[in-house]
């Protein structure tokens, strides 16, 4: 006969419950950016905030900047590339974010010659967008997409990834200085912000010695209507930003300077042309005799505020420019060579 075991009914020891983890803002808290003062691999540098007035000495005030044309003369005037079948909105929508205008006439661009090897690809810590050489180092791109955030006396980092297309073209470079009148952190249709929705970024290397560079002009009204103006981007809706996108040539419905009595600096310029999320910071630029300028940076759509006058025709996709443009880059390319 089997003996049966007694039984000691014994209770396993208790083990000590894990901690609960801690609380995302008590981790940030902890661990935050501005708390590093040396770091084990290398970052993207961050930029020295250059805040610009726009009441300045003489010499940094022009109308237009000159371009750079490459030596070998390989320039095209609409670059290389595929039309695409695209849907159009219906025509009683008004302009928006990530909606086309009607028709849309944007095609993809695969070209490495002048000036379209000048634009590329934006990537900061607050977004994506696009930009375009105004300088042997010196980019142009909107205000909204800078992380304006400051960590050690310095605003954060941007990276410019010259004809960027499915990866890298060129070599890319970082921003190291950036000068701009105001410091716009959102996408608004504030007719101030519109006007003033621009910066030029002094790169840490000159490649547009090599790659060449877009002038600059200060848009003038008598312009209004005419179909002068091309634009390049890289939209979300059509590439996913991984593609520049031309479109060309649109026209401008009409501009006006921001305030109630339109009397404010720079010029909120409304365009009759498809953009999208991406599209910000991209040049809208027109050819003269000594090659192309830009006039302005695409970096809003909707309804304009406040909305005083026309309120019907102050809805649609906007650039801002105007005479200040041409003088930050002017400003930037002499105090920044």
């Amino acid at each position: 006969m089997l003996r049966k075991e007694k039984s000691t009914n014994k209770k396993p020891a208790l083990v000590e419950a894990a901690s609960a983890p801690i609380k995302m803002d008590e981790a940030a808290e902890r661990w935050s950016r501005q708390k590093i003062d040396r770091y084990q691999v290398a970052q993207p540098p961050g930029m020295l905030h250059r805040l610009v007035s726009r009441l300045r000495i003489p010499e940094y005030i022009v109308d237009s900047t000159a371009p750079k044309l490459p030596s070998a003369g390989d320039i095209t005037a609409v670059p290389a590339g595929q039309r695409r079948n695209l849907a159009f909105m219906s025509p009683e929508q008004t302009a928006g974010p990530l909606k086309a205008r009607r028709p849309d006439n944007r095609r993809v661009l695969n070209d490495t010659t002048y000036p379209w090897r000048c634009c590329g690809r934006v990537i900061t810590a607050a977004g994506q967008c696009t930009g375009a050489l105004v300088g042997p180092r010196h980019l142009l791109t909107v205000s909204h997409v800078v992380d304006w955030t400051v960590t050690q006396g310095k605003v954060g980092w941007l990276r410019f990834e010259p004809g960027y297309f499915d990866g890298e073209v060129f070599r890319p470079s970082h921003a190291v200085e950036v000068y701009s009148y105001d410091r716009i952190a959102a996408t608004t249709v504030d007719d101030f912000e519109v006007a003033s929705d621009y910066v030029v970024c002094v790169l840490d290397s000159p490649i547009g010695n090599k790659l060449g560079w877009f002038g600059s002009k200060t848009y003038d009204p008598s312009w209004d209507e005419y179909m002068y103006w091309s634009h390049v981007g890289y939209p979300e809706d059509l590439g996913g930003g991984t593609r520049p996108y031309f479109e060309g040539p649109v026209t401008v419905k009409n501009s006006w300077r921001p305030g109630f009595l339109e009397k404010g600096h720079g010029r909120n310029i409304h365009i009759h042309a498809s953009t999208s999320n991406g599209d910000s910071g991209g040049p809208f630029f027109g050819w003269w005799d000594n090659g192309p300028h830009i006039v302005g940076v695409v970096c809003a759509a909707g309804r304009l505020n406040p909305v005083i006058t026309h309120p019907i025709i102050r809805s649609g996709n906007w650039v801002g420019g105007g005479e200040p443009l041409p003088s930050l880059i002017e400003q930037a390319r002499i105090e920044s060579p």
